[in-house]
């Protein structure tokens, strides 16, 4: 991705330089010369980045007021520039500036289009997995319905109230800061016949040093009295500020997601584990999970335990388009979560959203239009995923 992104702009940069050239002469701008085009594409582009960073670090929230300043500060450096090289009017530099910022557009997209294919072909195996992926796709056991039949249980399944007060083993694992616990209670997720509760230990909170030693990366897996109580941490463990998603697959699998995007690694971002508490000495280990899913950055995930077997589902958003002060989700998708594998069955690029729903033999996928309000249904059968 740096490399298609470094060609790029390179590209744009050299053929800038020589429209500004040739858009000068039609002005009727004397001694033009290319090199002089260079240095005032080189030095507009840079302050105009700069400023877009200076006020992306600075937390610069203000939507087109801010684009505005950026679009003034372009047009005041070139300007400067340009009236400092060759001392042309006001008139004749306003007229260039607009008629190369077009162009400079249309630019782009022609150069964008020729050279794809070419940086598809200098991309690695993984690399033209994920392009090939990354359009719509909808798994080939994946049917479209009218209407959801009755007695399908959507959304995620609701946790479990323990109050702090009453079973203060839980402050021993970040459950003792004011600010971090609202309301004296410990949310728990229940395994499918409520046997057993998970929930994660907490680690920072607004400083650098973990909280009792327990890093985020690790849960508390016990049961309704606390007979059993086992706090058991994820493989590689991690310090990270984001909080653990967790599921359950049936009684004995706990399914956890755990972003840390702090991990500079071949594999750092989303790690996904699983773990069977049915062993004498529980661990977490690693999961087949798609290329796509492994990435730095927020996925947002949503989890969904079905209610009787051992199996989860799992809604993500995988590419976030940022729009001035707020964004949303350009790519999103659902992948079925097994004790061995996860499989994506859904992947769409647009703005719907997607919650789950499940029957004793299938599972239910809802997809929202943002704009219209229209709901598609999918469905899957169990049967494939269930050994």
């Amino acid at each position: 991705m740096l490399f298609t992104a470094f060609i790029f702009i390179v590209v744009f940069f050299f053929i800038s330089a020589e429209i500004l050239r040739e858009i000068s002469k039609l002005f009727k701008i004397s001694t033009v010369t290319y090199g002089k085009s260079l240095i005032v594409v080189l030095i507009s582009l840079v302050i105009l980045f700069t400023v877009a960073i200076i006020a992306k670090v600075g937390g610069v929230q203000l939507g087109w007021p801010i684009s505005i300043v950026e679009f003034s500060i372009s047009y005041f450096v070139f300007f400067y520039l340009y009236k400092r090289y060759y001392q042309a009017s006001y008139g004749k530099i306003t007229g260039i500036y607009f008629v190369g910022l077009i162009l400079s557009v249309i630019l782009i997209l022609v150069v964008w289009a020729v050279i794809s294919p070419f940086l598809q072909e200098l991309a690695g195996p993984a690399d033209q997995i994920r392009q090939t992926i990354s359009k719509d796709y909808i798994a080939s056991d994946v049917e479209t319905i009218s209407t959801t039949p009755p007695g399908v249980v959507w959304g995620s399944r609701q946790s479990t109230i323990f109050s702090i007060s009453d079973n203060p083993i839980f402050k021993q694992y970040g459950y003792n800061k004011p600010q971090i616990i609202k309301g004296n209670q410990v949310s728990a997720i229940p395994n499918n016949s409520a046997t057993l509760f998970v929930v994660p230990t907490i680690n920072r909170y607004g400083g650098d040093k973990p909280l009792e030693g327990y890093a985020t990366s690790s849960v508390m897996v016990f049961s309704k009295d606390l007979s059993i109580f086992k706090v058991i941490p994820l493989l590689p463990q991690m310090d990270a500020y984001e909080p653990l998603a967790l599921a359950w697959l049936g009684d004995r699998f706990i399914f956890v997601n755990n972003r840390n995007s702090y991990i500079q690694s071949a594999d750092y971002g989303n790690h996904f584990y699983i773990m069977d508490t049915t062993l004498d000495n529980p661990v977490f280990g690693a999961i087949e999970t798609p290329d796509d899913l492994k990435k730095g950055d927020y996925i947002y995930p949503t989890l969904y335990s079905h209610p009787s077997k051992q199996i989860a589902a799992i809604s993500y958003c995988l590419i976030t388009v940022q729009l001035y002060d707020s964004h949303y989700c350009g790519q999103g998708g659902v992948s079925v979560v097994t004790p061995q594998k996860i499989v994506e069955i859904i992947r769409k690029n647009n703005q719907d959203t997607f919650d789950v729903g499940w029957d004793s033999n299938n599972m239910y996928v809802r997809e929202t239009d943002q704009k219209t309000n229209i709901q598609t249904i999918y469905v899957s059968s169990l049967a494939q995923y269930i050994d």
